[in-house]
Formats: structure tokens, C-alpha cells, sequence
């Protein structure tokens, strides 16, 4: 699997040079539920207090091997404030994306967490803020929606919404956007409370539920995940070891699809 690949190759750069990480999101609801991957999601996400994010990032540039590339909105304008690493040897393009001139690789996602207010409602008035501005950014930078068109009217509707609202933000400076972005992301000093704005909102979570990170297996390799699962993924899914009904159990399908240089290996979708 190309995703565990990279996911090694980060986690063997993070041990040497101890930045802290953990399995974050589905990939750490997979590891607890189903030993590895979610049966039908194969994504991989990690997570990084901001402070390891940015190391991270620092060394990432020269440890990484040839065949992967570090993306995000600094590299080559990616519309995310997260970073990827990507396999260069692949294509995975996704729908929203798909035009635009940017990486486009199998990929793992690292977020980084940032600190809020102590007050869980002045937290909660910060995450609201950081949601608005990062879903102006978006808005700004990509035309469609996320999901394939279904042949349906309702989708159509809603394709053309999404294009006007993206004209719409036309008049703002995307550049402008990230610094007010990264301005307001860490506005806030060390506290007992973070969140993951590039979740775009709704969740707030305990720096004691993630860290210190201990070790979690995912698919017979030994990884790091967070402190408190149960806390920490309750937080995420609620009753989290309860299969969602199976008209819910889908998973990120690309657009594109290659493993390899040779176009004959790719698929379409």
C-alpha cells in the first residue's frame, strides 16, 4: 500500500529527529475499529502540534527522498493550510482539483493543531473566526464541488452555486488570505485546548486526549497515536465503534488514478 509507504518514511523522520506526531482522524478510528485501514476509506492522516508542524516542515525538505514532494499552499499553491506528501511515481487527482495546476500524487495529509482560548467559549468564537477565513480561502481558490456529478438536477444546482460563490471571491488576495489565516491559527499561547482548523470548525479537543502520543499499531506496524483514543475520537465520531449505515461507507475515490509512470496503468473513475 503506497499510503503506508509514505506514512513510514514520514514516521521514520519524525523519530529522528523527535518531532511528535499521532494517527489522526479516520486513520486512528481505523486503527483502533479495524486494526488498520477503514475497510472503505484508504486515506492516511497524522497530526502535529503546531510547534512539531513547523519542524517538520523545516527538515522534511532535505530528508525526504527524490520521490516524494512536500505540498502546501508555500510549494506550489496548493489550497490547503496543511500539508501532503505525495509519491511522485503516482497520480491520484481529485475532482475538485482536477484543474488545477498543482501536485497531484498519492498522498498522506499532516495537520497541524493550534491553541485556543482556556475559555471553551472564547474558544469556540475562535474556531467559528478561523472556519470563515479558511472557507473564504477556499471558496476563492477552488470553482467545484467536491463530490462527481450524479446526473441529478440537485447536483447541477449546486455545481453552479459553488461557481458563483467562487467568482464571487475573485476580489480577494489569496496570499492575503494565508497570512490572515496563519495569523489568527496561532494567535494564542500554550493552553490545555486545540483544534485543527483546516477541519474547517466543530471540534475542540483536550491537548491531554493527543499528547504525549503512544504507540498504536496500524496494519501490523508500530506507529504513534494519541494519548487518550477514546477521548479523542469520541470527540471525532461520537459512538465510534458503531459501523455507519452502508449508504455512508464511502471513501475518497479519485477522479484519476496511476500507480507508475506508464499511462496504460491508470484508471479513471
Amino acid at each position: 500500500m503506497i499510503e503506508l509507504d509514505i506514512l513510514k518514511e514520514v514516521d521514520r523522520i519524525c523519530r529522528r529527529h523527535h518531532i511528535e506526531y499521532f494517527l489522526d482522524a479516520g486513520t486512528a478510528l481505523g486503527a483502533v475499529r479495524h486494526g488498520g485501514f477503514i475497510p472503505w476509506d484508504d486515506d492516511i492522516d497524522i497530526g502535529m502540534l503546531r510547534r512539531d508542524y513547523e519542524r517538520f516542515l523545516s527538515v522534511a525538505r532535505t530528508e525526504l527522498g527524490s520521490e516524494y514532494f512536500l505540498q502546501n499552499y508555500q510549494t506550489d499553491g496548493a489550497p490547503i493550510m496543511f500539508s501532503k506528501v505525495h509519491r511522485n511515481d503516482t497520480t491520484f487527482v481529485e475532482f475538485r482539483l482536477r484543474n488545477l495546476p498543482i501536485a497531484k500524487g498519492v498522498f498522506i495529509d499532516i495537520f497541524p493543531y493550534d491553541y485556543l482560548p482556556a475559555d471553551e467559549a472564547a474558544a469556540w468564537a475562535h474556531i467559528k473566526h478561523c472556519a470563515d477565513l479558511y472557507r473564504k480561502f477556499q471558496y476563492r481558490l477552488i470553482k467545484d464541488r467536491t463530490l462527481r456529478p450524479d446526473g441529478s438536477l440537485g447536483w447541477y444546482a449546486k455545481a453552479l452555486l459553488r461557481r458563483i460563490t467562487h467568482w464571487a471571491h475573485l476580489r480577494y488576495d489569496p496570499a492575503k488570505l494565508v497570512a490572515q489565516m496563519d495569523q489568527a491559527f496561532e494567535a494564542y499561547p500554550e493552553s490545555p485546548l486545540v483544534t485543527c482548523h483546516s477541519y474547517g470548525g466543530g471540534y475542540l479537543f483536550r491537548v491531554q486526549d493527543m499528547l504525549p502520543a503512544k504507540p498504536m499499531t496500524f496494519e501490523g506496524e508500530n506507529f504513534l497515536g494519541p494519548n487518550d483514543p477514546h477521548a479523542f475520537l469520541s470527540e471525532l465520531y461520537g459512538d465510534y465503534m458503531t459501523l455507519p449505515p452502508k449508504h455512508q461507507r464511502t471513501g475518497h475515490g479519485p477522479y484519476r488514478l496511476a500507480v507508475g509512470l506508464d499511462d496504460e496503468d491508470s484508471l479513471d473513475y
